[in-house]
């Protein structure tokens, strides 16, 4: 009986015993007064692990009503003490049985996943007879039951056979590459004239109301007053983004007067008192109005999420070539969102997930807030967390046949199979553990330069090319077409090795995501922040920044570097200050302006000079008298009484 066994769990049919509540209580008796005669049996096969199936009774009347007839299934254990006739099935039976019923699997089964089969998969219900020599019948009834949640799996005939438990066939053919032409987009550049106008296209006047409104609103409910502008809010984001470049130990140096430390354009355009004001009750959303049942992580900024994934979209049309890959925010404080990687040079922080072109504009992203969040609603099973987001991702690139690069991490088979279907060609490299790879070369037949590779009905292509070690690459657009890459060796030789044309368009657009975080942390706003959410806020305001020096040298002005860019936003922003300027600074009592070490040390530079101007002696205003002498000291640069009444040239050197 194991052969049935096998049989049947390779189909995934599962045996399900009919009660009899669906049997006319009329002919119950006759039913059972047959039992003795007419009765089948199937067992488990203990070998197979699988939990025996209980017993199924087939009863047949023998008069059939209207011309069909009338099937019945009890279940209901043989009793051995019993005398009764047992009859089991003949091996040609049980053959004839399974090449009559039809494979539970089509075009139209679930997505592969790499995770395990649910028990609530769904399996088609037949019905099948078979005769035998006494002319009895046979029902082998497979019934299932339909998941409610699986209702909105696509069905479309244009799908591939997407299923897990089909296994692929491989073969080594060399395949052509896929010529297909990419729809363009059309650019709408507005015109751009500075780096603040590229970057106000991002932060526009609905999101800097909204950040006033709610950092008002937030004041309130503390009990402070409530009177932060919209110009103090362009002023404080000028001020982070200056820090940016210009970096001091403590956000109070940035406000200190000596001539060796602070920032007088920070100084000028706002109050440190005011600085931290707007940073202690800056907000994006009201707390009041959080649901703590649906626990939504990134409550605090999901204003911010939904309008700058909005803005980067519409502001350029995404190219050809694309590159999914992950950046990381730096944070080490606590919260359920941080990831810990020991082998990435940032070990803590969150994760983000980012779909960029090859010079590094973010067309989308999504924070990682755990598993399910990055699943794809209502889409049916699973690929994977990995496949997951890549499919996230790239859901409005459907049709336009963009060529989209992926790392190892979330190259699938499946997943190439999947995005192919939606018209969109990926490219990636991946491991070699992943469901149903391919038997390749082994590392010891092939040579640098070589490689090897097989392919299915369905265009997917894999290769393996030996460089320095083995690297596996998987297309479902590239052909088996020839290319050469450079490689530079330790004592500075350049040498032209051959590999597939796969690996040469990888190499060449794979970093768009790496040249995004480059360009974010090269003068991005690195600062300790108490509040879990700043983090991701900063950081998405490096990433707008990033997206509008690439908008502004798009938009004709291609000379200009990041440095200079951020440069003229920050002192942009600035120029919003609402604070009066003063010209004269701070008189010092306590103590004098010129640092000991520098007024006793090295005595014969210090000279008295005198001047026309007239300015306050330094020793006379820390005794708290009213002097203004002529003589000043070459060195110090400071106004000293130096006259016969008084000699407080000396004593301030002394």
């Amino acid at each position: 009986m194991s052969i049935i066994m096998n049989k049947m769990k390779a189909c995934s049919a599962v045996v399900h015993n009919v009660s009899d509540d669906a049997v006319n209580s009329s002919w119950h008796a006759e039913l059972n007064s047959q039992m003795s005669s007419q009765s089948c049996k199937v067992e488990s096969d203990e070998a197979s692990g699988s939990s025996p199936l209980e017993m199924v009774a087939v009863y047949i009347k023998d008069e059939p009503e209207d011309g069909k007839e009338d099937i019945a299934v009890k279940e209901e254990p043989i009793d051995s003490n019993v005398n009764r006739t047992r009859r089991y099935l003949t091996k040609e039976e049980i053959a004839s049985l399974l090449e009559e019923i039809e494979s539970d699997f089509s075009s139209n089964t679930d997505i592969e996943s790499d995770h395990e089969p649910t028990k609530n998969s769904a399996v088609f219900s037949h019905d099948q007879a078979a005769s035998s020599d006494d002319d009895e019948q046979f029902v082998i009834q497979i019934t299932s039951e339909e998941n409610a949640t699986d209702s909105c799996i696509s069905t479309s005939q244009d799908e591939p056979n997407l299923s897990r438990n089909v296994r692929r066939k491989w073969r080594k053919k060399a395949e052509k590459a896929s010529n297909i032409e990419f729809i363009d987009y059309k650019e709408n550049y507005k015109d751009i004239l500075s780096p603040l106008d590229s970057f106000l296209l991002f932060f526009d006047d609905d999101l800097l109301n909204k950040i006033n409104y709610e950092t008002n609103l937030k004041c309130s409910q503390a009990g402070k007053a409530a009177d932060i502008s919209v110009d103090e809010i362009k002023t404080f984001l000028g001020i982070n983004i200056v820090m940016g470049y210009n970096r001091c130990p403590t956000i109070n140096s940035y406000w200190m007067t000596g001539d060796d430390i602070g920032v007088q354009c920070i100084k000028e355009a706002m109050s440190r008192d005011r600085f931290y004001k707007i940073l202690h009750h800056l907000h994006l959303n009201d707390n009041s109005k959080m649901n703590r049942s649906k626990a939504d992580k990134l409550y605090k900024v999901r204003p911010l999420l939904k309008i700058l994934k909005q803005k980067f979209e519409v502001m350029r049309g995404p190219q050809e070539h694309l590159s999914v890959g992950k950046l990381i925010i730096k944070f080490k404080g606590r919260s359920s969102l941080k990831q810990y990687n020991p082998l990435k040079p940032i070990k803590r922080g969150y994760k983000v997930w980012c779909l960029a072109d090859d010079e590094g504009y973010v067309y989308d992203f999504d924070i990682y807030a755990g598993k399910s969040t990055s699943q794809i609603p209502c889409r049916g099973a699973s690929l994977g967390l990995e496949a997951d987001v890549v499919l996230k991702l790239t859901e409005k690139l459907h049709g336009k046949n963009h060529k989209v690069f992926l790392g190892n991490f979330f190259s699938s088979i499946p997943l190439l199979e999947t995005m192919k279907a939606n018209k969109i060609q990926a490219c990636g490299t991946i491991r070699t553990n992943r469901k149903d790879f391919p038997h390749l070369e082994s590392d010891k037949k092939l040579t640098r330069g070589k490689y090897d590779y097989r392919s299915t009905t369905d265009g997917i292509t894999v290769f393996k090319w030996m460089d320095s070690k083995a690297v596996h690459l998987i297309s479902n657009f590239h052909g088996t077409e020839n290319s050469t890459v450079s490689h530079k060796l330790k004592n500075g030789q350049k040498i032209i090795v051959k590999c597939p044309l796969a690996i040469k368009d990888y190499n060449e657009h794979m970093g768009g995501v790496e040249r995004h975080d480059q360009l974010r942390q090269l003068y991005g706003i690195k600062r300790k922040n108490i509040k879990w959410w700043h983090c991701i806020f900063f950081g998405l305001l490096d990433m707008a920044i990033v997206n509008s020096f690439i908008l502004y040298r798009d938009a004709g002005h291609p000379t200009i570097d990041l440095l200079d860019y951020r440069r003229e936003l920050g002192t942009g922003l600035l120029t919003f200050s609402t604070k009066p300027k003063t010209s004269c600074k701070r008189r010092r009592k306590s103590d004098f302006s010129t640092p000991a070490s520098v007024r006793l040390s090295n005595v014969g530079v210090h000279w008295p000079q005198f001047n026309v101007s007239r300015g306050r002696c330094q020793v006379c205003s820390k005794k708290g008298e009213e002097a203004r002498p002529a003589v000043e000291c070459e060195h110090c640069k400071v106004h000293l009484c130096c006259n016969s009444a008084r000699n407080c040239f000396k004593e301030f050197h002394q």
